[in-house]
């Protein structure tokens, strides 16, 4: 098997040779690179020909590498750190929290996963959290945002809103805190001093999205947020046009 050298951690990633079928290692970045040595220790005799990839993932992503390292781990499933992404040609079919050490019984249940009825369904459901991550963490990092930059995120939203797989919660939130602010966003861009065809179509674009948010689920959180929002939004309209006409 090969082991982790302590120095490779600063490079971010530790790839092994590419014939190799390789498993993933994610761990914190300032994680001790001895001590996940020591707790993967019971592969030597397991798992001889196994290698690994280690990936390092932050507290908080702050630039898009990390927002895309942190996006793989989602659709790998990691819920804890560090562990030991199982991966088979088909991509990662289980996660094994390493713990003190990684035990003989826990890689085998992790191995039983590969052959789950469910195992499909339920890696489209964490690619499609994965994405949703991705996406919002690209609305948070990427500024200023362009029309073009606008068009292709609003596109990828709106496909995820579509997914069979996505809740009412994850359609609300896509619709209110991505696709809405978007297509305000092209709205102010299309404004110059006075509406247009193209921002007053724009504007009742967002408007749309703000109520199928609001309409997905009313008595939600989010439902009411959307509610206050189409509020304070007719309000702002109808104080615009009393101030265009003069009254």
């Amino acid at each position: 098997m090969r082991w982790l050298l302590s120095g490779l951690v600063c490079l971010g990633w530790w790839v092994a040779s590419a014939e190799e079928p390789q498993h993933r290692l994610y761990a914190a970045e300032d994680f001790p690179t001895e001590t996940l040595r020591v707790r993967m220790e019971p592969l030597r005799q397991l798992d001889p020909q196994a290698s690994y990839q280690l990936v390092p993932l932050p507290a908080r992503a702050q630039t898009l590498q990390q927002a895309h390292r942190v996006a793989k781990a989602i659709e790998d499933g990691v819920t804890q750190l560090p562990c030991l992404a199982l991966v088979d040609e088909q991509g990662c079919y289980a996660c094994v929290g390493l713990g003190d050490k990684l035990t003989p019984e826990a890689l085998e249940q992790g191995r039983a996963l590969a052959a789950d009825e469910k195992r499909r369904e339920r890696a489209q459901q964490r690619l499609l959290q994965a994405h949703r991550y991705l996406l919002f963490a690209e609305l948070a990092l990427i500024h200023p945002m362009q029309m073009q930059d606008l068009e292709e995120r609003v596109a990828r939203c709106r496909k995820l809103m579509k997914s069979p797989h996505a809740t009412v919660a994850v359609r609300q939130s896509l619709g209110l805190l991505a696709l809405y602010p978007m297509l305000m966003k092209q709205y102010s861009l299309l404004y110059t001093g006075g509406h247009s065809p193209q921002s007053e179509a724009k504007l009742l674009e967002a408007i749309e999205a703000l109520d199928r948010a609001r309409d997905a689920g009313p008595n939600t959180a989010l439902g009411r947020k959307a509610h206050a929002e189409r509020e304070r939004l007719r309000a702002a309209r109808l104080q615009a046009r009393r101030l265009e006409f003069g009254s």
